[in-house]
């Protein structure tokens, strides 16, 4: 099968029609440690970014979509290219929320942010008309990436909101659970 690509020297972004099962890329023109991530083109919806270490420039790399519908693939560079093997990950200088990964989501889903120091970070889930429904989260954490889960089990069908606190701010993330 033919899989519509575009790609440059930043990264590359592969649609995969519904059914798709793999995809193989030659990430040489990335260089290393780059990074993936899925994004649903039907909700605009977006996975956790994921660190692809590669030992050898320029061996090919499988992807296996995250279930059978519709998907876009988005690899990009991470830093600068090189052979350096101990390259590091670039540590984030903001405070990023992504949207929750899946949503709608039955009965469990991902929140996952990006903190520039290290905090204190509380997430706290609220109803739509603005009852706390649990603390899912609270404690100390590391510059960088970070994934919660949030655990629906017990509640009703509905919109969530989960709250995100840091020591460089607040944000919000929407969520439906669908039962």
């Amino acid at each position: 099968d033919i899989i519509p690509l575009s790609m440059n020297d930043l990264g590359m972004i592969a649609y995969l029609p519904m059914g798709t099962t793999k995809v193989t890329l030659d990430l040489y023109i990335l260089g290393k440690n780059a990074r993936y991530q899925w994004i649903n083109p039907t909700t605009g919806n977006r996975s956790s970014v994921t660190m692809i270490t590669q030992d050898t420039l320029g061996l090919a790399r499988d992807f296996t979509p995250p279930n059978d519908q519709d998907w876009v693939l988005h690899v990009f560079k991470s830093g600068s290219f090189g052979t350096d093997i101990g390259e590091e990950p670039e540590l984030p200088d903001q405070f990023i929320v992504y949207p929750a990964f899946p949503n709608p989501f039955n009965p469990t889903t991902r929140l996952v942010f990006e903190i520039p120091g290290s905090s204190n970070v509380a997430i706290d889930v609220f109803s739509v008309d603005g009852r706390l429904i649990r603390r899912i989260f609270e404690q100390d954490r590391p510059q960088g990436m970070h994934t919660a889960v949030f655990n629906a089990q017990g509640l009703g069908s509905g919109i969530y909101f989960a709250r995100i606190s840091t020591a460089y701010g607040v944000k919000s993330v929407k969520m439906t659970l669908v039962k």
